[in-house]
């Protein structure tokens, strides 16, 4: 009996070699998981400042832009930071809660930290949906507490000495800035959510719908809307 003719083409030709492109990407990937590994490895020992870590967080997302987990873990990370600037007002000023000088510093750490913390939880959004059930709770938590915070904000309120008073209208004047980029951060993330993302917090979108402040009660509901359009 006659074998089978020998093949012409070799074998290995009939596997998929992997592209040049595909091979960056491989790299880049893998570059991001290092980056990431070495990132909440200075987070968590302490050894590193807040801005060397968050450096480290952004160097993270300019190599992989459509990574969730770079979004999630530094707007994490900006979290944390404005958790512990206000658990470091309380101690310092727990015998003089409630003065103006106290909300100065409040007021601080809103304007410092609000607005990334909201584009990075609705960036981890954006492009997935493995932490879906911190950041978008989160997110949604901090904007509208925040602006309810901003809601009860009385301009014309006088305030003890006339250097108390300037003080005042300057921590008003950077709420009410930090506001504006805050409800610009939420329109860029609304455009590009899914429905059936933020239908998953529709509970928490319904029990807010009488805000007080009127920015956000309008986007909160262009939220709702949307729901409703797409789940009737």
């Amino acid at each position: 009996s006659e074998f089978p003719p020998v093949p012409t083409v070799p074998v290995y030709s009939t596997l998929s070699v992997p592209s040049n492109r595909s091979s960056s990407q491989n790299a880049d990937m893998s570059r991001a998981k290092a980056l990431l590994l070495i990132a909440r490895w200075m987070q968590q020992t302490g050894q590193n400042s807040s801005e060397e870590i968050i450096k480290q967080y952004e160097v993270l997302k300019r190599v992989q832009p459509s990574w969730e987990k770079a979004y999630f873990f530094l707007g994490k990370y900006y979290d944390v930071i404005l958790m512990q600037h206000k658990q470091n007002i309380q101690e310092s000023d727990r015998s003089r809660s409630g003065t103006s000088q106290q909300q100065q510093k409040q007021a601080q750490g809103w304007v410092s930290y609000l607005p990334f913390i909201l584009s990075n939880y609705g960036g981890a959004v954006i492009h997935g949906n493995q932490y879906i059930y911190h950041s978008m709770p989160r997110m949604l938590t901090l904007w509208l507490d925040f602006g309810a915070t901003v809601a009860d904000l009385d301009p014309k309120k006088k305030t003890g000495t006339k250097a108390e008073g300037a003080a005042a209208a300057r921590t008003t004047k950077g709420l009410l800035e930090c506001m504006d980029k805050s409800n610009k951060a939420i329109i860029k993330i609304i455009k590009k959510v899914t429905p059936y993302q933020w239908y998953t917090c529709m509970p928490q979108l319904i029990s807010r719908i009488c805000h007080r402040q009127s920015a956000v009660y309008d986007l909160l509901e262009s939220i709702i809307l949307r729901v409703l359009v797409a789940y009737p």
